[in-house]
């Protein structure tokens, strides 16, 4: 594999990667206003929401094949998005020693409860299978919150890289477009997106990585320029992502098994 193609397959995975990201925050989908004009208000900022949020992850894959007179918004976009990827990586790395020590304290702790409640039983129960039908009745719960814990280890962290990473987004296609200046946004952030909602926070459809795969790959990314086409790839995730009747059937049979679970 060429430098060029890795690059690309790399470009691709943050991409996919960062989508799985922004999952993860309440980014105001399911909340539609009764009023009809506030209603359409929402939908036009969501919609431009989400066309620099494509734009922002789906550009820098528009250099393909390699040309020497790439365009500098997708030399932009690339450079963005790979450090975007790397700093939301090193905070969930970081988050792993932390996970570990919170699931070898509640092993502990686990363990000295079990001891002190079947230490005063009869001889007559056998405190064995007591202890090891606990013991299995949690791990499946343990391992599910503990070891495939996906969340960043400090979202208010993330969610302010992720907002800045959006702005300076927005600058550089504005900036293509011609209509701005290239003022890049360094420090901080600005609101964009809601509070963390990831791993059942509160009740909500998390769909947008769905929703966003499934209305590229009808409509493709390959040959987005920066006025990203038209709105109907926007509309179609708005749509699918507000409607209680799109959602995918696997969710509904993944809920129930998470409610058995639990």
């Amino acid at each position: 594999m060429g430098n060029e193609a890795a690059e690309m397959v790399r470009n691709r995975i943050d991409a996919f990667y960062v989508l799985s990201c922004f999952n993860q925050f309440d980014l105001g989908f399911d909340k539609v206003h009764r009023n009809a004009g506030a209603r359409e208000a929402q939908h036009l900022g969501l919609q431009h929401w989400l066309t620099t949020l494509n734009y922002g992850l789906f550009r820098p894959l528009a250099g393909w094949p390699p040309d020497e007179d790439e365009p500098h918004d997708i030399i932009r976009t690339k450079v963005a998005l790979s450090v975007l990827a790397q700093e939301l990586r090193r905070n969930r790395r970081k988050g792993v020693v932390q996970s570990l020590l919170t699931l070898v304290i509640f092993m502990m702790a686990f363990g000295f409860s079990i001891v002190l409640a079947f230490d005063d039983l009869s001889s007559s129960t056998s405190i064995f299978v007591l202890d090891i039908g606990i013991f299995y009745l949690w791990v499946p719960v343990v391992v599910v919150f503990f070891i495939l814990d996906r969340n960043p280890a400090d979202s208010g962290r993330s969610k302010r890289a992720m907002e800045r990473w959006h702005y300076n987004a927005e600058v550089i296609r504005t900036a293509a477009l011609g209509r701005g200046n290239l003022n890049l946004w360094t420090e901080g952030g600005v609101p964009e997106i809601g509070d963390f909602v990831g791993q059942g926070r509160i009740l909500s459809y998390c769909g947008l990585s769905d929703a966003v795969m499934e209305a590229t790959r009808r409509g493709g990314v390959l040959n987005w320029g920066p006025d990203m086409g038209n709105n109907t790839i926007p509309n179609d995730v708005i749509n699918k992502l507000s409607s209680l009747r799109q959602r995918p059937w696997m969710w509904h049979i993944i809920g129930v098994l998470c409610l058995a679970l639990v």
